[in-house]
């Protein structure tokens, strides 16, 4: 009997919530419509990378930037990019790297633009997801993440904005 209740409010549940969101033909299953489907197309702001290069992307709450690739080295070649990053991503919460390979070792170096030497320079725990909380005055820097592999190493370059708090 209770069994039965339970079956009875969850199909109540499941006709309330597709008649409440328009999708009701999705939810069932059944599409009215006979017109063939576009393939949606990838985001402009995915990230890419030659084959076999990682793909880094640096996000701060809700924004991110992808990495713009400095040098990937494996075995005995090395891929050259532009290390220009598109755009400064503001970021007043913590960085989290966001990596498709997981590295040996990674290290962050924070610069302030237009000086020589790193503003604070430090190694990561590494993982797919790295946390790097910045220690620096509000202004624009240049971030690098350096991270190795068994089988090669690479750097990626971003830019960042820190607000005044």
């Amino acid at each position: 009997m209770r069994s039965q209740r339970l079956i009875a409010a969850a199909c109540g549940v499941l006709v309330i919530a597709t008649s409440c969101s328009g999708h009701h033909t999705k939810v069932l299953g059944a599409t009215k419509s006979k017109a063939p489907h576009k393939a949606v197309p990838h985001s402009r702001t995915a990230p890419t990378a030659p084959p076999g290069v990682p793909k880094v992307i640096l996000q701060s709450g809700t924004a991110y930037q992808n990495g713009a690739l400095v040098q990937f080295c494996a075995g005995s070649s090395c891929r050259q990019g532009t290390g220009k990053p598109a755009r400064a991503l503001a970021t007043p919460d913590p960085l989290l790297f966001i990596i498709d390979r997981v590295p040996l070792t990674a290290q962050v170096q924070v610069t302030h633009a237009g000086a020589a030497t790193p503003s604070d320079a430090r190694a990561l725990h590494v993982g797919s997801m790295m946390l790097y909380a910045p220690t620096v005055r509000a202004g624009s820097y240049v971030v690098r993440l350096n991270a190795t592999w068994k089988d090669g190493n690479g750097s990626w370059v971003f830019a960042i904005s820190i607000p005044k708090t």
